[in-house]
């Protein structure tokens, strides 16, 4: 817990630092930028394009295993309510979940970049 200061024209000067700290991570950027943009577009899209334009034979088949799994599943225990029911769902899932790994590897990237020219 953090003392308020008593001293009134600090306070106001370190209410000013904290909403610009770096620390707040949320009013710099969002952690994955486009990913509502992104969203829906792929829930504006054919199937078809979504399989044949959009993901690789691998996001397909791992949207495909993880539906059969969850089928298999519901099938075995009849209380069980996955959240995600269609085969189209998950492929929506997966590429999101790609999406969201593409931006975690330039921000590593980009860290590596801006240390090695610091050295």
């Amino acid at each position: 817990m953090q003392m308020l200061n008593s001293n009134i024209a600090n306070r106001k000067k370190d209410e000013d630092q904290k909403q610009l700290s770096i620390s707040d991570w949320s009013t710099h950027k969002t952690k994955y930028p486009f990913v509502k943009e992104f969203s829906e577009l792929i829930s504006n899209v054919s199937t078809k394009i979504l399989k044949t334009v959009l993901m690789t034979p691998e996001q397909e088949n791992l949207a495909q295993s993880l539906w059969g799994a969850n089928r298999s599943k519901q099938q075995l225990d009849s209380s069980y309510k996955p959240k995600i029911n269609t085969l189209r769902e998950y492929y929506e899932k997966v590429l999101l979940i790609d999406h969201k790994k593409q931006w975690d590897d330039h921000e590593k990237s980009a860290t590596i970049y801006e240390d090695s020219h610091l050295e």
